[in-house]
């Protein structure tokens, strides 16, 4: 493991990134984000927003006249991002070689495979509503395009992840139902019954409750419990925050070029899997809670009602 400081330049107006949730102050933080996270970066990204970022507070004129020259005369490019990562000289040339492998490797995805990476991507950012969004989009616009039952049952099971992450029981078990319509996968019959565990008198149809005998429960609940148990023992969270990541004024880790954040949830054979069960920040946050209400009425007041618009924020985010 190595370090790398990153190099101030005189940024008064951060560039913000709502799906990250983070400021970018340098250049060095801006290739950062390019280079890990192409996904977030090859659609609709380099835009006049940041073309004035790179003129007014990196300082970058010559680049950001390039840019604009570029989508004038061909539009929107992967080749914009090549010249930011090149100007910037945060990677190095065989770094940025890999990067521009990395998207061609992306671009050369069948259409409907390259949406399902991107939403698979949001959903690892814990953006469960646009996940969820995008994953009907795919639907909707492959609906004539003869798809097999196995990749919109998978698509289906995407879309009860996120529902279930925002708490929407009832349309998870719906997407579930569509998943099991396309393929008829006890797997998808089993996440069910853990939904009916997330919600006790949740609405099933008679067909899967047939689906979920004794002896089927009695094999599905060792992974409801180890499910709880590997949450319970978690310490640090599964995926360091982007923000860490890129922070300003401290040692900046490198990273391998390409590396995506590790999705909040197991993944298996391209399928979003959600128990419902807490993560750890939301252990972190109970325990936070705790030592709240160990505290004096005032000072528990205060810090309470500053939790509780932490929570809203985050919600909002997911949203």
């Amino acid at each position: 493991m190595s370090l790398l400081l990153c190099r101030q330049e005189p940024v008064e107006n951060p560039f913000y990134i709502e799906e990250l949730g983070l400021y970018l102050y340098s250049s060095q933080e801006l290739s950062y984000v390019i280079g890990n996270h192409p996904l977030l970066v090859m659609e609709g990204f380099v835009d006049d927003r940041l073309i004035l970022f790179l003129r007014s507070e990196l300082r970058m004129p010559f680049l950001a006249e390039r840019l604009e020259k570029w989508i004038k005369g061909r539009g929107p490019s992967d080749e914009l991002l090549f010249q930011i990562l090149a100007d910037c000289a945060y990677y190095s040339p065989q770094e940025q070689t890999k990067f521009r492998q990395q998207v061609t490797a992306f671009r050369k995805l069948a259409a409907h495979e390259y949406e399902k990476k991107r939403a698979d991507y949001f959903y690892s950012l814990g953006l469960y509503g646009k996940a969820a969004s995008m994953y009907e989009r795919i639907l909707e616009t492959t609906r004539e395009k003869g798809l097999s039952g196995d990749f919109k049952g998978k698509i289906w099971n995407n879309i009860a992840a996120c529902y279930t992450k925002l708490f929407c029981f009832q349309k998870a078990m719906h997407a579930y139902d569509c998943a099991w319509n396309e393929d008829e996968k006890t797997e998808y019959v089993k996440r069910m019954y853990f939904l009916t565990r997330m919600q006790p008198g949740i609405a099933v149809k008679e067909r899967y409750l047939e689906q979920m005998p004794d002896a089927a429960k009695a094999e599905w609940e060792p992974e409801w419990q180890a499910a709880g148990k590997d949450i319970q023992e978690k310490k640090e969270p599964d995926r360091e925050s982007a923000e860490s990541a890129v922070k300003t004024e401290a040692a900046v880790e490198t990273a391998n070029a390409g590396t995506m954040p590790k999705a909040e949830g197991d993944k298996k054979d391209g399928n979003a899997v959600s128990t419902g069960k807490e993560e750890t920040g939301e252990i972190d946050a109970m325990e936070k809670i705790r030592e709240i209400f160990a505290k004096d009425p005032i000072k528990r007041l205060a810090q309470a009602g500053s939790v509780v618009n932490q929570w809203k924020v985050e919600y909002r985010r997911m949203i």
